[in-house]
């Protein structure tokens, strides 16, 4: 993971326009986005500016700003949260390593580790826990849709946990790295499970609705006490702000405000003015739903129909998109690792993440995961056909030296 994030920060710098990234998670900012919140940011007085950070604020966050998503959720899923039971974040990262170490470690005579019910699961999670070994994981099983299309399910009677090995569970909704979305049957074993043994179910809606809103199969989330929700404002178009929100029971979130009191005294006061008047003066979940969500989605049926025509004589699956910004894809046919196409890749200057490291160490062979790939959606059109391009090309070439070394053989 370390080298991943040196390759991409290389990516990043000045001669940056001699990559092709299709890895990073940055939003992808057209004219249309990034006149959205130009407009956002043009609406706000320079005093309200100065008074924001010329002073402390509350650790907890903006008053306002927590009554105001408040009562955009409560409106959306039709929950009766108040101000009580929102925490303004320095962004979901900063929020998931208060959580994953207040949930894991020793617990009197034992020690607990956070559930993953399915891989492959968000890499930003990986190394966040200060305890060695600190997360449980399961594999899921796979169901073939089409030729080109498959999908992970929850295996359901493999996915046991418990409160005195687990202290919390874990999951991004929809998937980074797959773009999947739980059926209301999987969502209630989890919930259910999660109640049964009196322990957190962590969900990370980085990607979720209402915003950035690239959820295209919603279920009937709950506000019940065992239920953390985290919101992120960075996929609607501003992930150098770092804020969001978390949204939980009243006593865990003055606990989570303690925490991060100690960590970073509060979060950003500017970027807290950003959000509050995106929501209440610029129509934030309206931006989402009829320009972000349409966008994505439109970027992963063109990105389907080149590679439709672009691998032609290659054994290659994706993962069914139902949201987010990323498509996962497997060629199946490759018996080497996805580092090796990683590797690969770098030579042409492409920068695309290997699926392993989001197997959080688990052997993923049963499954096909080593020959899986996260490409992202956050692009050009032109970016994605020159990266794809590429790609075919380095597929084509690793499946040629296979078959000479099977027929050496």
């Amino acid at each position: 993971m370390i080298k991943l994030a040196k390759d991409i920060n290389m990516s990043l710098s000045s001669d940056s326009k001699q990559w092709l990234n299709l890895g990073v998670g940055n939003p992808l900012i057209t004219k249309e986005v990034e006149e959205y919140w130009l407009s956002v940011i043009k609406s706000i007085s320079a005093e309200k500016v100065a008074q924001s950070v010329m002073s402390y604020g509350s650790t907890s966050g903006d008053l306002l700003l927590r009554k105001t998503c408040s009562e955009l959720l409560n409106k959306h899923y039709g929950w009766e949260t108040t101000a009580e039971n929102i925490l303004v974040t320095n962004g979901s990262q900063s929020l998931f390593f208060m959580l994953n170490n207040i949930f894991s470690g020793q617990f009197n005579s034992d020690s607990k580790k956070i559930f993953i019910p399915a891989l492959p699961e968000y890499v930003g999670y990986s190394g966040q826990i200060l305890n060695q070994d600190g997360f449980d994981a399961r594999l899921p099983t796979v169901k073939n849709i089409d030729d080109k299309e498959f999908i992970y399910k929850l295996d359901i009677e493999n996915c046991h946990v418990n409160r005195r090995e687990h202290g919390a569970m874990i999951l991004s909704f929809p998937s980074n790295p797959t773009g999947k979305c739980l059926s209301e049957q999987e969502w209630q074993f989890l919930v259910k499970a999660a109640e049964n043994e009196g322990i957190p179910l962590i969900i990370d809606c980085a990607y979720g609705n209402p915003f950035p809103g690239l959820c295209h199969q919603p279920i009937d989330f709950k506000m019940l006490p065992n239920l953390v929700y985290s919101f992120s404002f960075s996929k609607a178009g501003i992930p150098g702000s770092r804020i969001g929100i978390a949204v939980a029971d009243s006593a865990l979130v003055a606990n989570l405000s303690l925490s991060q009191c100690n960590a970073t005294i509060q979060p950003n006061a500017y970027a807290q003015l950003l959000a509050n008047q995106a929501i209440n003066h610029h129509d934030l979940s309206r931006f989402c739903h009829q320009v972000l969500r349409p966008m994505y989605s439109d970027m992963a049926l063109f990105a389907k129909t080149l590679m439709m025509d672009l691998f032609k004589g290659i054994n290659w699956k994706m993962h069914q998109y139902s949201g987010g910004m990323f498509l996962w894809i497997q060629f199946s046919d490759l018996k080497c690792n996805s580092q090796v196409i990683y590797e690969e890749a770098k030579k042409h200057k492409l920068i695309i993440v290997p699926g392993d490291v989001f197997f959080f160490g688990v052997d993923s062979s049963s499954i096909g995961g080593e020959q899986c790939i996260r490409i992202s959606l956050a692009v050009s059109e032109r970016t994605l056909i020159e990266g794809l391009s590429i790609l075919k090309n380095i597929i084509h070439k690793l499946l040629v030296k296979k078959a000479k070394a099977e027929a050496t053989f």
